[in-house]
């Protein structure tokens, strides 16, 4: 009986701990992420993205992964986006990237009205539902 307490002891511990360092780690990539945002809305600059692969990833969550030249320099991205309402295929739409002036490689895909939103953009018409 004190076996099977001491190893329930344990495995709560277990549990705990990788709570405990998962919690860590998704507080340390949302840092990361917020600061990016950050750091592209103060030096934002635009051009324009392709589309080159998006893919369901569960839910109402896309990977969209995009390309985009920058001063002659082609940049490849990939982010998490809600869904990108475009006709039947998305690859090879375009759409305005924001980028850092700082760090071209920053960027995220103005594909969403959650996008806009984000960097405190006016969202165009044809993304306004009535």
């Amino acid at each position: 009986m004190f076996a099977s307490k001491k190893s329930d002891l344990i495995a709560k511990y277990i549990s705990i701990s990788i709570l405990v360092i998962g919690g860590f780690f998704l507080l340390k990539v949302m840092f990361y992420h917020f600061k990016d945002e950050k750091e592209i809305y103060e030096f934002r600059a635009y051009t324009h993205g392709v589309i080159l692969e998006y893919v369901k990833t569960g839910g109402f969550s896309y990977s969209v992964e995009y390309e985009y030249y920058v001063n002659d320099i082609l940049y490849v991205n990939v982010e998490g986006l809600d869904k990108i309402y475009c006709n039947d295929n998305c690859i090879g739409a375009k759409y305005k990237v924001i980028y850092s002036k700082l760090n071209p490689q920053k960027s995220r895909l103005l594909a969403t009205k959650k996008q806009f939103e984000i960097f405190d953009l006016e969202i165009p018409e044809i993304m306004v539902l009535e």
